[in-house]
């Protein structure tokens, strides 16, 4: 009887990696991206300028909150859905790739404002709220190739349960949200 032990962990192992050359392909294209645009259009730059300084003065109001946890929960939702079924697994590391793109070109757009000080800006403002939202996209898409890559029968209760941390995720990422954009105007003030 053979064992296929050494197989089974380099199929994993080529899955975490595929996951992981999406997530640096995606930070290294926001970051170009950003640097493209920077001396091409400054108007995302004022956008982004105005926003931390002015309009990110915000009460804290149970509304936000719940808008914010709808759109971080939509957004692992859609990688989840799209990585239950081999033929839409595209598509889920497509909107993988999409998300870490966004923070990407964020983060060096509020560097290039602000310089070396932007990135304490970047990581006060949405740092933790980031690497928890990325965690669990991250885990979504390695989870959802390796159940493509796998030969046994689909089982769709077996996956349902993966909205429990989706949603408990999303709460506290929308939480710690709200209490940083509430009072980014003041972390920006005494950053800079």
């Amino acid at each position: 009887m053979k064992r296929k032990y050494g197989t089974r962990l380099k199929d994993y192992f080529t899955n975490d990696v595929i996951v992981v050359a999406l997530f640096i392909l995606a930070i290294i294209s926001g970051s170009v991206y950003a640097l493209y645009i920077k001396d091409r259009d400054s108007s995302v730059f004022l956008m982004l300028n105005n926003y931390i300084l002015l309009d990110a003065k915000t009460s804290f109001q149970i509304e936000k909150v719940l808008s914010s946890i709808y759109g971080y929960f939509k957004q692992l939702i859609v990688i989840w859905l799209f990585g239950l079924f081999a033929f839409t697994l595209p598509l889920s590391l497509g909107a993988f790739f999409i998300m870490v793109f966004s923070y990407a070109f964020t983060t060096t757009c509020i560097i290039l404002i602000y310089g070396i000080k932007g990135l304490m800006v970047a990581v006060f403002a949405y740092g933790l709220q980031a690497i928890i939202m990325l965690a669990i996209a991250m885990y979504l898409g390695i989870s959802s190739i390796r159940k493509s890559s796998l030969k046994v029968p689909y089982v769709f209760g077996n996956n349902f349960l993966g909205i429990i941390p989706m949603a408990a995720g999303s709460c506290v990422i929308a939480l710690l949200d709200v209490l940083t954009i509430s009072n980014l105007h003041y972390i920006v003030t005494l950053l800079l």
